[in-house]
Order: structure tokens, then C-alpha cells, then sequence
């Protein structure tokens, strides 16, 4: 083919095409809008914290449904539902009370794909947040009324705002 000659192609999808094409998109980074993972420590002392602030800023106060692995029912192994949950969400939750590796972890992987991701901490645990998230915005919070406000604000500010 000359070089100096342009050639333009037109591509038109058949039903099946696009569906195809739909579904390939759901698995971009950034995640199916409405979908969001909640990453953070499964420990008794966080069951308030879950079930009275995050649960209820996310649900109630911005339409979505929050998704904790710990709450799922499924037969597969539990790393591979929360890397395919996080690869489907829209944004993450991610709670470092408790200095938990799994949730930096989460977190990580969820940026490295491109993904949101609302950082969270108790007030007075956020020494021991790793500095190389310190530097990152978090929700601070001193009980699960306090989380439930800011989180709902942090969510709407900036997931709900761009949608």
C-alpha cells in the first residue's frame, strides 16, 4: 500500500458485538458503576464500626451496597473473590484501622488498576498508618457516627460528583 494514500475502515457491531463489547467494559479499571468493596479489619471491635458508619454512609446515605468478603457466600478461594470484587468495583473502601496488611494490600491493588479508593482511619490509630499512605487524603474518624458523616461526604464529593 502507497504511504501517501489514507484508508479509513468502518466498523459496524452486530447485537452480539456490542453485548461482547458491554461486557469487555465492565472490566476496565474503575469498575462497574455501583459496585464498591469494603476493605478492612474482620475484627469483633469493627463490627460496630461497620454495621452503624460504613455500611449505612454507603447504602443509605449514597445508594450503593456495600460488599464485605467476610459477608458473601461463595465457593470459590477467598483472595481470588476479593481481587475479582475489587477489579468489578467502582470504588473501595478501605479502613486502616487495626494496621492490617491485607487491607494495604486491597488498597494497593485496587490503585494500581486504576481504581477509587477512600481511604479511612481511626483518629488515633493514624500513627500507624504506613507513611507512605499518610500522605494520602483519609477520612479520620473517633466512632462510627463521626465515620458514617464524613465517609457519606467523601463519597459524595467525589464518587457521586464525577458520575
Amino acid at each position: 500500500m502507497r504511504k501517501d494514500v489514507l484508508e479509513y475502515f468502518y466498523i459496524t457491531l452486530s447485537g452480539n458485538g456490542r453485548k461482547e463489547i458491554e461486557r469487555l467494559d465492565e472490566t476496565r479499571p474503575g469498575g462497574i458503576p455501583g459496585t464498591r468493596v469494603v476493605a478492612m479489619w474482620f475484627d469483633p471491635s469493627m463490627t460496630e464500626v461497620y454495621e452503624t458508619g460504613i455500611s449505612p454512609a454507603v447504602e443509605t446515605d449514597c445508594g450503593f451496597k456495600a460488599v464485605r468478603i467476610d459477608r458473601m457466600e461463595h465457593n470459590h478461594e477467598v483472595t481470588d473473590e476479593i481481587m475479582a470484587g475489587i477489579r468489578r468495583a467502582e470504588f473501595i473502601v478501605a479502613d486502616f484501622t487495626g494496621d492490617r496488611g491485607a487491607v494495604y494490600y486491597e488498597a494497593g491493588f485496587a490503585r494500581g488498576i486504576g481504581g477509587a479508593v477512600i481511604y479511612c482511619c481511626k483518629e488515633n490509630e493514624m500513627a500507624k498508618v504506613h507513611f507512605d499512605t499518610r500522605i494520602i487524603t483519609h477520612v479520620t474518624w473517633k466512632d462510627s457516627a463521626e465515620l458514617r458523616k464524613k465517609l457519606a461526604e467523601r463519597i459524595q464529593a467525589t464518587i457521586l460528583r464525577k458520575a
